[in-house]
């Protein structure tokens, strides 16, 4: 089928549209993509992150427990009595 050069404009030029919109089509999608698959890295350097605090926490948590506890009796006496050893070791 042959088209006269005096034919519609819209049939004439139609490969260069579908071209353009391909184009177009292809660019936007390259870069939907590469924003998503951005979006995705930043997720699992803040998910990371959060495990990396969250260790952090752990081991705080284990040695404010630690701290926490009520010293025993005896551990009490002895820490007195190494604080006296060491006041009249700097008052003599």
């Amino acid at each position: 089928m042959t088209m006269r050069k005096s034919g519609n404009p819209c049939l004439i030029n139609w490969k260069d549209d579908l071209l353009e919109y391909a184009q177009l089509d292809y660019q936007l999608n390259r870069d939907l993509l590469r924003q998503e698959s951005t979006d995705g890295a930043e997720y699992l350097v803040g998910l990371e992150n959060l495990r990396f605090e969250q260790a952090k926490l752990e081991a705080l948590d284990t040695i404010l427990g630690g701290l926490a506890k009520p010293a025993s009796f005896l551990e009490q006496v002895e820490e007195l009595g190494s604080f006296a050893a060491a006041t009249k070791k700097d008052f003599d």
